[in-house]
This record gives structure tokens, sequence and C-alpha cells, in this order.
């Protein structure tokens, strides 16, 4: 949403009646700090009544239809109701107002595979909302309720608003992305789910400072998350999910969407000065005639050392400094260097030295060389020497080869290989080979060294969608989406199932409810160009634990799935030690002993079919010798060519040959495979 227009932001004070925003002072930073950081004297819970719909392409929901925008900048309103509205790739504005909305600023952006989406400002108003940024620097105001924000790809700024809202920063974008994740008192608590400290930042608005929060280690069922709270009153802000509060400072917050922490220390010395001198003691002790009957040193010490020493030095330093170093340096080094070096350079060198060196150079070389070299070698040789060999070769050699090569060879071969060839080698292969070859390679080489256009157009449109840009979607294993073979792609877009999209297809995972207890993975594909890619797949794990598809990641080539799993059951055709059992690396072959810790599976897929072709239990292990919870968070593939899983660990992470690490939860733990599943190269343990 941020460009370089200036229009300025409405400065009515509180108790005004404050003009309405348009997209044009939206456009402007101060506009979006004041929206976003509470300064504004519009509020957020107001912003309905505000807001005006002075927007180019404004759409507005129609009944129960979705409501998808186009590639411009859209002004997109839903209405009180339950709405579906989805951006296109412009920088889109998009308000939910009151219903459960799902709003979202493109249409399947956040992936790599698919198309960049814009920057979009997005309002979720009232109603529990699902609002997610995709692609694009977004801003995600939920309003009231309790609402589940996903910022995905890109810089984000999060803002819950009243409600206990979840919020997640680069869910589904492989941690790409610096968010901030707004926070202020009385509005709830927010539970952030992938916080990154050095990379995400805090911001404190509606006056909310560091120094009135107390940060604190979570226990009990909030062991291993940060809770930040405000110490005066007691009140739970927010939680970090997997954060140390140890690693937790003040430049981990800010209160400007820049992120710059420190912004708000101007007011401070500016209202002091002016009420203490304005009034002055002058008028108090001016009307009190009682220094007269009283005694002299009482009204004589009074209005002198007070009025004194207050008006002289506080005036004194404070419109000094302050309003010359900001007048002066801003506009002069502006129009100063800009203007000067921009009409001077660029005009003298290009009209200088470019018809200079134009005429010199050029017309000098042509007319000598080439008219040289043109009528000497080219009109000699041809007049020259296709006259002479012809007679001079054709009567010594027309007794014995000349009719039967004459016809054929003489044409083709007379310039080029008769006047030197001929009396030796020619006569023989001539007759012979040059015949046949001639006619049939020359025309099929002239094409042939073409293989290029060949390969050409089919390589290049197969592999330019695919293996051009990896793609990547992580979700969470506990919230992925239900849903049945039956469901659309429309519903799965609604519910903010994780995706990735290649070429023309796009994939989409989750868990499909089959029992009132328990659950099994489910992966659809669509594909609105080639119908053959339209299948749903539901058997990849069918037994009693709980399963789930929670990842793709689609490496060019090859397609992967991340799938969870709470326990072995049934038999090894009925889960994934169908394909796993032959792991090279005996702990990829099974989830290993005891159940309920939620461990993740990875699964090589056909793309075409969605059959699974090969698979790798991740898991870490208790000191009961059990396995542990492992969830991944990413995939990539490195410079080996290689499979590189990220993950986060409760405890005890495993090197490659199995044996767990003795230490706490590991957020960022990688094991390194090889691209069949079958061999674990390395972990990022291995050393410890």
């Amino acid at each position: 949403m941020l460009s370089d227009q200036n229009n300025a932001p409405n400065s009515a004070t509180p108790g005004q009646e404050s003009n309405p925003l348009n997209l044009d002072n939206l456009q402007d930073p101060s506009t979006l700090e004041n929206l976003v950081f509470g300064k504004h004297p519009t509020a957020l819970n107001n912003w309905e009544e505000d807001y005006v719909s002075e927007a180019l392409q404004q759409q507005r929901v129609n009944g129960d239809n979705p409501l998808v925008g186009k590639k411009s900048n859209d002004l997109l309103e839903g209405s009180t109701s339950e709405d579906l509205i989805a951006g296109g790739l412009g920088d889109d504005v998009i308000f939910g107002f009151g219903g459960n909305d799902v709003l979202r600023g493109d249409r399947n952006s956040r992936s790599p595979g698919g198309a960049q989406g814009g920057n979009d400002l997005i309002f979720g108003g009232d109603g529990n909302d699902r609002i997610g940024g995709k692609g694009g620097n977004d801003i995600l105001l939920g309003g009231s309720g309790d609402d589940h924000i996903w910022g995905d790809a890109g810089d984000d700024i999060i803002r819950g608003g009243l409600g206990n809202d979840r919020l997640v920063g680069d869910n589904f974008s492989g941690d790409r992305g610096n968010d901030i994740f707004v926070l202020a008192n009385g509005e709830g608590t927010d539970t952030i789910l992938d916080f990154r400290n050095g990379e995400d930042l805090i911001g404190l608005a509606d006056g909310l400072t560091f120094e009135q929060l107390n940060i604190a280690q979570g226990t009990g069922n909030e062991a291993g998350n940060t809770l930040i709270e405000n110490r005066e009153t007691g009140e739970r802000l927010a939680i970090l999910n997997d954060v140390d509060s140890s690693t937790i400072g003040s430049d981990d917050f800010t209160t400007s969407i820049s992120g710059d922490p420190d912004p708000n220390p101007d007011p401070g010395p500016d209202p002091d000065p002016d009420p203490e001198p304005d009034p002055n003691p002058d008028p108090e002790p001016d009307p009190n005639p009682d220094p007269g009957p009283d005694p002299d040193p009482d009204s004589g010490p009074d209005p002198d050392p007070d009025p004194g020493p207050d008006p002289d030095p506080d005036p004194g330093p404070d419109p000094d400094p302050d309003p010359e170093p900001d007048p002066d340096p801003d506009p002069e080094p502006d129009p100063d260097p800009d203007p000067e070096p921009d009409p001077d350079p660029d005009p003298e060198p290009d009209p200088d030295p470019d018809p200079e060196p134009d005429p010199d150079p050029d017309p000098e070389p042509d007319p000598d060389p080439d008219p040289e070299p043109d009528p000497d070698p080219d009109p000699e040789p041809d007049p020259d020497p296709d006259p002479e060999p012809d007679p001079d070769p054709d009567p010594e050699p027309d007794p014995d080869p000349d009719p039967e090569p004459d016809p054929d060879p003489d044409p083709e071969p007379d310039p080029d290989p008769d006047p030197e060839p001929d009396p030796d080698p020619d006569p023989e292969p001539d007759p012979d080979p040059d015949p046949e070859p001639d006619p049939d390679p020359d025309p099929e080489p002239d094409p042939d060294p073409d293989p290029d256009p060949e390969p050409d157009p089919n390589p290049d449109p197969e592999p330019d969608p695919n293996p051009s840009e990896p793609a990547v979607a992580v979700g969470d294993p506990g919230g992925v989406p239900k849903f049945t073979p039956n469901v659309s792609e429309a519903e799965l877009i609604a519910m903010n199932a994780p995706s990735i999209t290649i070429g023309t297809q796009t994939i989409y995972v989750g868990q499909q409810q089959v029992s009132s207890n328990n659950q099994n993975p489910i992966i659809a594909s669509f594909d609105s160009s080639d119908p053959s890619n339209n299948w749903v797949r539901t058997d990849y794990e069918t037994t009693a634990p709980d399963g789930r598809a929670y990842g793709l990641y689609w490496d060019g080539n090859d397609l992967y799935a991340a799938f969870s799993i709470v326990g072995t059951g049934g038999s090894p055709s009925q889960d994934f030690r169908r394909v796993s059992s032959d792991a090279e690396t005996a702990w990829l072959r099974s989830y290993g002993r005891g159940g309920g810790p939620r461990v993740s599976v990875v699964g090589k897929i056909d793309p075409a079919t969605g059959e699974l072709l090969d698979a790798a239990y991740i898991t870490a292990e208790l000191t009961s010798g059990n396995s542990n919870s492992l969830n991944i968070t990413n995939f990539s593939t490195n410079s080996q060519g290689n499979l590189v899983i990220t993950a986060n660990t409760a405890s005890h992470p495993r090197r490659s040959n199995g044996e767990p690490v003795l230490i706490g939860g590991v957020r960022g733990y990688q094991v390194e495979l090889t691209s069949d599943l079958n061999r674990v190269v390395s972990t990022s343990v291995d050393n410890e």
C-alpha cells in the first residue's frame, strides 16, 4: 500500500468530526502508521463509518457469491453476513464488515509457484474472521472478534484488534518475511504462532510502552512459550509460541511501521516549557496586594527569583534547536543536489559523444574496407573460377566420369570441391556417394542443425513452469483444514488449505474426518487446463492413529508432501511403512517406540496421480526411548541435489545414525536426505 504520494493524513482532533479517509491518503505512510498504531483520529472500531469508497475498481459482495478482485488496485467491500473475498494481483483494500468472513489479499499467490501478489490493506471488522495476506507486504487488521490471521509471504504488519486472536506471520511461505505483530491494552490475548527473534518485531500501539511490560517464561500448559503481560494491570497481551523469554528484549519492540524501535522521544520536551513560562508567576504576584501590608521580605524574593529563572532558560533552548534543524537541513539537501546533477551531466554527454563517434568511425570504415574487398574478391572468384574450371576439367574427365557425375554433382560441388579435389578423390566418391547423400542430407541437415526448434518448443514450456521456481507450502499440522473427496477448489481456497501451484496445476493438503475420533491425510489436485491432473487421494494412511497432510514441496522435478502421524496401527500396507521399510537408514523406516506424540513423515508423490512413491519417518526421541514429536516447517534442495528438511522438536533431535542428542527444544533442526528418501546424509546436531 505504500507509494510515493505525499497526501497529508487527516488532522482532526479528538472530539471533532474527521474527514473521511480515502485511497489517496491511505497511500501516505504516516496515515498508515496512524491507522495501525492507533494514532489516527479515526478509531479502528469506527473505520466503517469514516471510510469512503472513492476508489478505482470498487466492488461489493452480491449475495452469497464470492467476490474476487482483478489485476488492478481494487476496493472490495463485504456485507454484514459471512463473505468470501479475494483480491487480485494489485494493491487492494478489503473490508469484511460484519460476519465471520474469509478475506484474502491475493487469489492463490502464497506459494512461490503462483503469481506475485500486491501490497494489500485488509480490515476484518466484526466477527471471527480468517484473513490471509498471501503475496506482498500487507497490513492486516482483524477488528473485533476472535480472528485467525496469516501474513504469508512478504513483510507484513498484523494487528488482531479486539478478541483473542491467532496470528501467523509466514505460514505457507517457508519462513520468508520480517513481520510486525501489533499489541495494545484492552484488546485480548493474541497467540503468535511463529515469532522469529531477530527477524520479526512486536508493535506497541495506543501508548503502550516497553517499560509497562512484564515478559516471562510460561509454566504448565504454557511451558516453552513466552508470556507478555501489562505489569501494572496483569492483563495478558500475547503468547509467543516456542520462544524462550530470555531472548526477548527492548530491541524486539517498535512503535512504527518502519520497525524503528525508539521513534517517540520528541513529545517530552515540547509541552513542558510552554505551560510554565506562558502563565508566568507575574499575574499571581501582581493582583496580590498582600506583600504591601505584610513584611517586605516575603514579597521581595517571591516575584524576583521565581519568574527570573523559569522564563529565561526554558523557552531559550526549546525554540532555538527544534525549529532550526527541522526546516534547514531537510529542504536544503533535497532541491540542491537533485536538480543540479540531473540537467548538467545528462544532456551534456548525450549530444556530444553520441553524434561525434557515430559519423566519424562508422562511415570511415564502411566505405574503405567494404567496397574494396567486395569488388575484388567477390566478382573475381565468381566469374573467374566458375567458367575456368568448367571448360578445363570437363573436357579432360568427360570421356571417363563426366557423363555420370556431370548432371548430379557439377551444379552442387563444382563451386566448392571440384577445382581442387576433383582430380584426385572426387571422381571416385562423387558418382557413388555424392548423388545419394547430397540430395538427402543437404535438406535434412539444414533442418537438423535446427534440432533447436524441436527441443525448444517441447522442453521450454514444460520445464519453465515446473523447475523455474520451486514451490513450498507448510501449514500447522494441528490446524490444517478438514475436507472430503468431493470438495471443490473454491471451498479449499476459502479454507486457506496449504497449496502449491505447478504450472496450471494446484495441489491442496489437509485432513479427512473418517470417524468421530480419527482423521486421515487427504490431498487434492485441480488443473483447469489438463483435466487428467484432477485427482483426490485418501489412501496414504488409513489406520486408527490420527494422520494428516500439512505441507507440500515441488523442487522443480519431484513433489514431496509432509504428513503427521501419532502412532502405529494396522498393517504396513495401510500406512507409510509400505514404502519406507526399505530405507537404508534404520530410523527412517517407522514411527519407532511408543505412541501419542505427533511425528512427521516425508512422502514422495507422483504429481500426475497423487500416488505415494516413497516415504521416510522423521522423529525425535524421549529419554524413555519412545519417539518424540517433530513438526516440519520448511523444505529446500541443496547444491548436491539432496532434500533438506527444517523442523521444530520439543527435545532430543537425532544425529544421522539415529542417536538422540540430549538437548531441549530445538527450532530450525535440519535433516539432509537423499532425494529418494533412502538415507540420512547429515543432521544439524551431528557434532553436538
